[in-house]
């Protein structure tokens, strides 16, 4: 097993079935004084599947295309921040804890983490109802895939943010609400065991013990994903091929094969795949091989072209090769939150007052998951926003695909567009 910096490429994929989670975890920190003002006694609201609102008939293209166009703007502040290592990200996991963070902040801070988000033409009320109906529109959507988003809050015994906040949260996100004493170890244990259960044990913890007495909440939000390809790769047609990694060295790898029908795209810059997932063919993975170097691609991929490009897909018979996968990847957002103008947030003259008085966030954090095999695809993400007190091809075909050399790849609902993940893959050994 190769590891590179906090980048792992485990072993090989699960026979395909996606699961893709996304996951959001807030710190809040309060000055001395103000914790001795704190009685509140939060308890825990089970109620995750329905809502007073109409949320669930708002239509989510506005949000999906700020959560799409902001996962490629941090996609490439990545990349441009170390061109060889693998990355991959939840778009809708660090929109959705950022937008839950957004309700609480005021001021300069609301305005960068806006522009950061790319929402800033959408009204908070139309943003977090959409973010309502992306949570809850994805029950039964086809006999082979399951989604399911959740959200919680969990707070320090005695610690009382705005109810108004809370309040929000509890409504247009379906946050499930609770206090516990987070002095023991047994409240560490209770909140990984709602992570547990909510990526499908995929990520068994988030929280470790002892938790800091700065710490009174944690807003965490999880993304479920799982499908199977609606045609299967066959194992028995696996070959062992070369794929160059991002630093130009060679290895052998294992390859899926399958001659298909596929939609399909090719220009002179790369070849372009779409791989549908289950019945109703709702969600695909779609997979760009550039033809030259993957920092030429790179350059060129930004929310127009990324558009155009989705228009041109047609059908037509091929061959694809693509690797088995399997990788896990973590960073620190920070830096390139701040590249994309969210600066104030990170600064003791941060404006959070819509949480509680002088707190600003110390670190966002981004841990993933991915296994790419035969039957499907399965990822999971978690985003830790932490906050402190201030202080060439076959003649017969019509094309021939091998992915064996650094790629791009998203993960996408054809309905509304949300691009549940994305990523670059410079060595796919696992």
């Amino acid at each position: 097993m190769n590891q590179k910096g906090i980048t792992n490429i485990l072993g090989l994929g699960i026979v395909l079935a996606i699961v893709i989670l996304g996951f959001s975890l807030g710190y809040v920190y309060l000055k001395p004084e103000e914790k001795t003002n704190s009685n509140v006694n939060i308890k825990i609201n089970t109620n995750t599947t329905t809502n007073t609102n109409s949320a669930s008939l708002v239509p989510v293209d506005t949000v999906a295309e700020a959560h799409t166009n902001f996962g490629l703007n941090i996609l490439k502040e990545l990349y441009n921040s170390d061109k060889t290592e693998n990355i991959f990200i939840s778009p809708t996991s660090i929109a959705l804890a950022l937008s839950m963070v957004y309700n609480g902040s005021d001021g300069e801070t609301k305005t960068e983490i806006a522009e950061a988000l790319e929402v800033s033409g959408i009204s908070l009320e139309e943003l977090n109802q959409q973010s309502q109906s992306l949570i809850t529109q994805y029950s039964n959507i086809d006999p082979k895939v399951e989604i399911a988003i959740a959200n919680s809050i969990w707070t320090r015994e005695g610690f009382n943010p705005k109810s108004s906040f809370i309040n929000l949260l509890e409504n247009w996100y379906l946050a499930q609400v609770k206090a516990l004493d987070f002095d023991k170890e047994e409240a560490v244990d209770e909140i990984n065991e709602w992570v547990k259960n909510n990526t499908q044990e995929k990520i068994e913890s988030i929280v470790d013990y002892p938790i800091s007495s700065d710490v009174i909440m944690y807003l965490i939000n999880a993304t479920y994903f799982k499908g199977t390809w609606t045609n299967e790769f066959d194992p028995e047609d696996n070959k062992e091929r070369i794929f160059t990694n991002g630093d130009s060295s060679q290895e052998d790898h294992i390859m899926m094969y399958r001659h298909d029908n596929f939609s399909y795209l090719e220009n002179d810059d790369f070849q372009a795949i779409s791989l549908t997932y289950g019945e109703n063919e709702r969600l695909s993975m779609y997979v760009f091989l550039p033809k030259g170097e993957l920092e030429l691609f790179m350059a060129k991929l930004n929310s127009e072209n990324w558009n155009n490009w989705l228009t041109n897909f047609q059908s037509e018979k091929g061959t694809i090769y693509l690797p088995k996968l399997k990788l896990e990847y973590e960073k620190s957002l920070n830096e390139y939150l701040k590249a994309l103008g969210m600066n104030s947030a990170f600064k003791e003259s941060a404006d959070f007052s819509e949480i509680a008085p002088n707190i600003f966030i110390s670190d966002v954090k981004h841990k993933t998951f991915v296994d790419v095999n035969e039957e499907g695809t399965e990822a999971a993400a978690v985003t830790s926003v932490e906050t402190e007190l201030t202080s060439v091809g076959n003649p017969e075909e019509t094309f021939y695909m091998e992915v064996n050399k650094p790629y791009f790849f998203v993960i996408r609902d054809n309905d509304n567009g949300e691009n549940l993940f994305t990523g670059i893959i410079n060595n796919p050994e696992i």
